[in-house]
């Protein structure tokens, strides 16, 4: 059951965002509100409906702390709105195609942008781009982030809070058939995208259509791994709330259809309206969606927060959850799962052995011993094991009823 304290934020947002009736709150909540919606990075866009409560119920001092707080969040929001600027201004003298990838692409369907809590500036190149783009991010004080880097994206930092990530691929996007079928639709989101420009902002972002899909991706990887938290699904609420039922349809009914999507994106926009409320959408309307199900799977994006900073577990329970490899939910039992980890991880320490196969009862071997050994120094801890493989089962038995990327559903 979604308890008191999610309950008013969730109230709180539905008011921000759509302009419900705004929540009770009592003195004994104010901490704890406070604190959650920090976790879910929803703080600011709840703040502004809050404020008079808080300066209420808060000691002078705190309230003033608390105000302050908030303003640096809004600070931040426009430091790296500006940036995004700085970013367009920098690859259109450079002559370097791009677009933006969540972000201000993102705030741009708030009615209020500036108090969507903002983080990194992602963007997407072509590939053959990615050196030039490189180059022009070094050139104005740059450098690379050797621990924040993958196949398809590296970051890049200039100083403490100015972060840049350059992409050469959409991430989220699964192996496969319907992977290829995705990436293929894709492939035109540069040459598609549209130049924002409004009070001083400009940039460009995917169309409209493009950029449902890239957030349907990004929640789905982020979901099945860490977790999301209550600020992207404030995205899709806002996002999905700006087309009428036959708009969004033809849009994207076929579209997600083909990539798998479509019952996700049903099942997302149930939960916006449920917990947000958003405006009832008969497009998402699905048979077999139960209200303890949709409870379900709020109470898992409750439970992790933003990116999964509630509940480092997470972190472990994802090789549990999902192949990383194919960007799926693992079809195996948790049995299978868990040796299939352990084989995994064979493979990646010890090279010989993923390559002379026959030899891997011995690598499990030498596995073993190495946790023990990281047990005994205390650098792993012997319990929780088993109540993390229960809550990663839990939490497969729900994505499994998303049927991400399952084109029949």
């Amino acid at each position: 059951m979604i308890d008191r304290i999610h309950t008013i934020i969730l109230k709180a947002l539905g008011c921000a965002l759509f302009g419900l009736e705004k929540p009770e709150l009592n003195i004994e909540d104010v901490n704890a509100v406070i604190k959650e919606s920090k976790l879910q990075a929803v703080f600011s866009c709840i703040y502004p409906v809050l404020k008079n409560d808080f300066k209420k119920l808060m000691p002078s001092a705190e309230f003033t702390k608390l105000e302050n707080e908030f303003l640096i969040h809004i600070a931040n929001s426009i430091r790296v709105n500006a940036e995004h600027v700085e970013l367009h201004r920098l690859m259109t003298e450079k002559g370097i195609p791009y677009v933006i990838l969540k972000g201000c692409a993102s705030s741009s369907y708030y009615d209020e942008p500036f108090t969507r809590t903002m983080g990194d500036v992602d963007f997407l190149v072509y590939e053959h781009d990615v050196e030039n783009g490189i180059k022009a991010l070094e050139g104005i004080g740059f450098k690379r982030d050797e621990y924040e880097f993958t196949t398809n994206q590296s970051a890049y930092h200039r100083g403490a809070h100015s972060v840049w990530e350059i992409h050469k691929s959409v991430t989220g996007i699964p192996s496969g058939v319907e992977g290829e079928i995705i990436k293929s639709s894709l492939s035109d989101i540069i040459e598609t995208a549209d130049v924002y420009e409004k009070d001083g902002l400009v940039f460009r972002c995917p169309n409209i259509t493009n950029h449902g899909v890239v957030l349907l991706l990004h929640k789905a990887s982020h979901m099945t791994t860490s977790g999301i938290g209550l600020r992207h699904l404030c995205d899709w609420a806002v996002f999905e709330s700006k087309l009428s039922s036959d708009e969004f349809t033809e849009l994207f009914e076929d579209k997600l259809k083909r990539f798998g999507l479509w019952r996700f994106a049903q099942v997302m926009t149930l939960l916006c309206e449920k917990y947000l409320g958003a405006p009832f959408k008969q497009w998402a309307q699905v048979n077999g969606i139960k209200d303890n199900e949709l409870e379900d799977l709020m109470l898992d994006i409750l439970s992790g927060g933003n990116f999964g900073h509630k509940d480092k577990n997470r972190q472990r329970e994802i090789k549990y959850i999902t192949d990383r490899e194919k960007g799926k939910i693992g079809n195996r039992n948790m049995a299978s799962q868990v040796f299939k980890s352990l084989n995994d991880k064979v493979y990646n320490d010890y090279k010989f052995i993923k390559k002379h196969k026959v030899l891997l009862p011995i690598g499990w071997v030498i596995e073993t011993f190495a946790y023990a050994k990281l047990i005994v120094q205390g650098k792993r801890k012997s319990e929780g094991t088993v109540a993390m493989l229960k809550e990663a089962s839990k939490r497969k038995e729900i994505y499994n009823k998303l049927h991400l990327f399952e084109v029949d559903c």
